[in-house]
């Protein structure tokens, strides 16, 4: 994990801005998760919405914010350290999309 504007604290917080980053096994150099918005010639093939793939550059559209999984509470924890296992979800801050699964 990247933290974005190269902050150090070791504590991973909710509203913290950071880049998800491939293991050197991958590729030969870093990858970044990043959101490509909908668009007449991007999208994702089932959902026919923005598209996640990998990125070789360090572009806007590879920062996440992490968010609670809660909307009463998602406010109230900003700041807050991420506890082990516990879910959250990941909010492009270019789009401000959050990221998905279609469950299978």
């Amino acid at each position: 994990m990247d933290i974005f504007g190269g902050r150090q604290d070791p504590v991973i917080k909710f509203g913290q801005k950071v880049r998800l980053v491939s293991t050197p096994y991958v590729f030969k150099k870093p990858l970044y998760l990043g959101h490509t918005p909908f668009g007449p010639n991007t999208h994702a093939l089932k959902t026919r919405r923005g598209d996640l793939s990998m990125h070789a550059d360090k572009t806007y559209a590879t920062v996440w914010t992490l968010e609670a999984t809660d909307p009463n509470y998602r406010f109230e924890l900003q700041g807050q350290p991420i506890r082990p296992n516990e879910p959250l979800l990941l909010k492009n801050a270019a789009t401000n999309h959050f990221a998905g699964s279609d469950g299978t």
